[in-house]
């Protein structure tokens, strides 16, 4: 296993570790002011989404399944998307305290650590492809070779 193959996993583990902590975090700490929608949402952003990118990280690296990228890559945008969203929710208030903000902040840094990883990985796979460089009538004779007559 590569460096950047144990670096995908480590950082989808991560993602899946800050993500935990931060349901525990706002179900913790804001549960007296959570409606049952709110729970759901907590559970969405902060624990499947997190998981998604893990598992995806793993399917992508240790079973070589283009599955994985497609997991990792959905679970990666929407924490993209959190990230975005709860910076601006730190800079409009003041009254949000910094460390929350950076906790809550870290399983989508990590995950798109992840992401970054990954495409790495898949664009150093395509590079490493072998390229069918010959023309396109010898081409033709080689594939003519695999069918069989029966």
């Amino acid at each position: 296993m590569s460096a950047r193959e144990k670096f995908e996993i480590s950082s989808g583990i991560a993602t899946a570790l800050f993500g935990g902590v931060n349901c525990f975090i706002v179900l913790g700490m804001d549960s007296p002011r959570l409606r049952t929608q709110d729970y759901l949402f907590v559970l969405l952003i902060w624990m499947i989404l997190p998981l998604m990118v893990a598992i995806g990280s793993f399917f992508h690296v240790a079973r070589q399944k283009a599955f994985g990228v497609v997991l990792l890559s959905i679970g990666g945008i929407f924490l993209a998307a959190a990230f975005f969203y709860i910076w601006l929710m730190v800079l409009g208030s003041w009254y949000f305290p910094l460390w929350r903000a950076i906790i809550e902040i870290m399983p989508s840094v990590m995950a798109l650590l992840t992401m970054i990883a990954c495409v790495v990985g898949v664009a150093k796979l395509r590079a490493d492809e072998p390229r069918n460089l010959t023309s396109h009538s010898t081409g033709a004779r080689n594939s003519a070779a695999f069918i069989r007559e029966d």
